[in-house]
C-alpha cells in the first residue's frame, strides 16, 4: 500500500500544492522471465566482441555475421499480434517488462529489457523508490538535482534488469492539460534541454541506455493517433527542437522514441522530414528511434523513412517486413542501416560486456533514495521560505493544501504508464517546519476544490483539439 508523509508533495499538474513529500513502494508486480547471462566467446569466432575496436565498426561485423531473419528479429519488440504466426526465435516478453527484444545466443547478442519509468521504475514495479514528478524536480531549476535524479532512476532499472528506460519525457509543453505533463519539464525550450542533458547522463551512468521521448510536437492524448500538429519552421527550431538538440549533443541519448501525433501532416514514425532530415542529417543522430507503443502505421514508409524499431510487436516489422524485403520494395541495404543504428549504442554502452543478472523482483529501495525524493520534493515545490521570522505570520496559523492534492487520495503520479493515488497522511497537530521559535502548533485541512481536476492523464485526458502551433 502506498504511503505519504506530510511535508512537501511533488506537483504533477493542476494543483497549487503546500505538503506531502511522497515515500513510496510502488504496486504488485511478476518475476521476470528469461534473464540470460551471454557469453562472448572468442573474438576470433566472433571479432565483434573486440573491445578495441569502435562500436560502429563492431556493429558493421556482426550486421555481416546476421541472417534476414535475425536482423528483422531485433526490429520490433516480441510481444505479437493476436493470431501472428510466431516469428523464428521468438520468445515470449517476460513479466514486468513493458518491451523485450529477445537474445540472439548464437551471435551473443543480449536481450533488450525495456521499462516506463519518468518518476521511478513504472509497469507496475515493486519495490522501488517513487520519485516526485519530473516537472517538480525540473522547478527546483537545479541541473546538479536532476543529475542526481537520473543517476537514482537510471540504478533502480538497472537493478531490476532494464538496459532500456524509456525516458526522459522532453517534449515542451505547449498545452497545459495535456495529460503527460506531469512527466515533462515544462514549457520552456531552454530549461527543457538543460534538464534533458542532466537526467540523460545520470541514467545512462549507472548502465541503461535512455530514451528520449516523445519526438516530435505530442502535447496531447485525446486523439493522438489522429490528430495533426501544423507548426511553422521558425516555431519547430526555437520550440520544439531544442530540448532534443541538447539531449543528442550533449547527453549522448541512446534511443529517440518517436510519437503517437502527426506533424505536418505525416505520422511521426515514418516522417522522413522529422527522422532522416532533421534528426540524422541535422543532429547526426546515430542511435536509434524506436516507436512509441502502437505509433507504427505502416511497412513501406515506416521502413524507409527512418523508423529502426517497431514497439512493443511485429504486426509492420515482422512478417511484411520480410515481405517486403524479399519482394524489393525495402532494400536489405535499408535494413542493414536501421541495425546499424541499433548496434551502435549497445556497444558504446556495453550491454555485450555489462553481466546483468537482476530480476523484475529485486528490492531496489533504499533508505538513501527515500531521503533523496523527499529533498527533491521541497526543492521543486517549496517557493519561499520564513527565515528568520521576515514575514509577519502568526504561531498559530493554518495551513491550506489547495487542488489534487487537497483531496483523500492524491495523484501522486497520472499518464498513460502509470497513474497511482497516494494515501494522504496528515498529523492535524504538528509542529510547523518553517517556525523557528518551535514548539508551535498548526492545523492542517485540505480540500480537493470544486473544479474538475486536469491531472490525471490517460482515459481523462484533455479535450482539447491541437489543430496549429502557428
Amino acid at each position: 500500500m502506498n504511503t505519504c508523509s506530510f511535508f512537501v508533495w511533488a506537483v504533477a499538474c493542476g494543483s497549487i500544492v503546500v505538503g506531502a513529500a511522497t515515500m513510496s513502494t510502488v504496486a504488485v508486480a511478476q518475476p521476470s522471465e528469461g534473464q540470460h547471462t551471454q557469453k562472448s566467446g572468442t573474438q576470433g569466432a566472433r571479432p565483434w566482441m573486440n573491445q578495441s575496436l569502435s562500436p560502429e565498426k563492431r556493429a558493421d561485423l556482426l550486421i555481416h555475421a546476421m541472417t534476414l531473419d535475425e536482423k528483422i528479429l531485433m526490429m520490433h519488440g516480441a510481444q505479437q499480434k493476436k493470431g501472428a504466426p510466431p516469428e523464428p526465435n521468438a520468445e515470449p516478453t517476460p513479466k514486468g517488462y513493458v518491451g523485450y527484444v529477445p537474445p540472439i545466443r548464437r551471435l551473443g547478442i543480449p536481450a533488450l529489457r525495456l521499462a516506463d519509468g519518468r518518476a521511478g521504475v513504472g509497469n507496475d514495479a515493486r519495490d522501488v523508490t517513487l520519485l516526485p514528478a519530473p516537472i517538480a524536480a525540473a522547478s527546483s531549476w537545479d541541473p546538479e538535482l536532476m543529475n542526481e535524479f537520473g543517476k537514482v532512476l537510471g540504478q533502480e532499472q538497472w537493478k531490476k534488469g532494464t538496459n532500456v528506460a524509456l525516458g526522459p519525457s522532453i517534449d515542451v509543453l505547449r498545452v497545459p492539460e495535456w495529460g503527460r505533463s506531469f512527466e515533462s519539464y515544462g514549457e520552456d525550450p531552454y530549461l527543457s534541454g538543460r534538464m534533458a542533458v542532466a537526467e540523460t547522463q545520470g541514467i545512462q551512468s549507472q548502465g541503461p541506455i535512455a530514451d528520449a521521448n516523445m519526438y516530435l510536437t505530442m502535447n496531447q492524448e485525446s486523439e493522438q493517433f489522429k490528430e495533426d500538429s501544423l507548426v511553422d519552421e521558425r516555431t519547430m527550431h526555437e520550440i520544439y527542437l531544442p530540448p532534443f538538440a541538447a539531449a543528442l549533443d550533449e547527453g549522448h541519448v541512446g534511443t529517440v522514441m518517436c510519437a503517437y501525433v502527426k506533424t505536418n501532416g505525416v505520422y511521426s514514425c515514418e516522417n522522413s522530414t522529422l527522422l532522416n532530415e532533421i534528426l540524422r542529417k541535422g543532429f547526426h543522430f546515430d542511435g536509434w528511434v524506436m516507436s512509441d507503443w502502437g505509433a507504427t502505421h505502416s511497412t513501406i514508409d515506416a521502413g524507409k523513412n527512418g523508423l529502426d524499431q517497431q514497439m512493443p510487436d511485429d504486426e509492420f516489422y515482422g512478417a511484411a517486413l520480410r515481405k517486403a524485403v524479399q519482394t524489393g520494395e525495402v532494400s536489405e541495404a535499408i535494413i542493414d542501416e536501421h541495425l546499424h543504428h541499433i548496434l551502435v549504442p549497445m556497444f558504446r554502452f556495453g550491454l555485450f560486456e555489462k553481466p546483468q543478472t537482476a530480476s523484475w523482483d529485486v528490492n531496489v529501495r533504499s533508505p538513501e533514495h527515500d531521503a533523496f525524493s523527499r529533498r527533491v520534493s521541497e526543492q521543486g515545490t517549496v517557493l519561499l521560505k520564513n527565515q528568520a521570522d521576515i514575514l509577519p505570520l502568526g504561531l498559530h496559523e493554518s495551513i491550506a493544501v489547495i487542488g489534487e492534492a487537497g483531496g483523500a487520495k492524491p495523484k501522486a503520479e497520472g499518464g498513460r504508464q502509470l497513474g497511482r493515488d497516494c494515501a494522504l497522511h496528515r498529523e492535524p497537530r504538528t509542529r510547523n517546519p518553517q517556525t523557528p521559535r518551535g514548539g508551535s502548533a498548526v492545523d492542517v485541512f485540505g480540500r480537493k476544490g470544486p473544479g474538475r481536476s486536469i491531472q490525471v492523464g490517460w482515459r481523462r485526458a484533455h479535450r482539447h483539439r491541437l489543430r496549429s502551433h502557428r
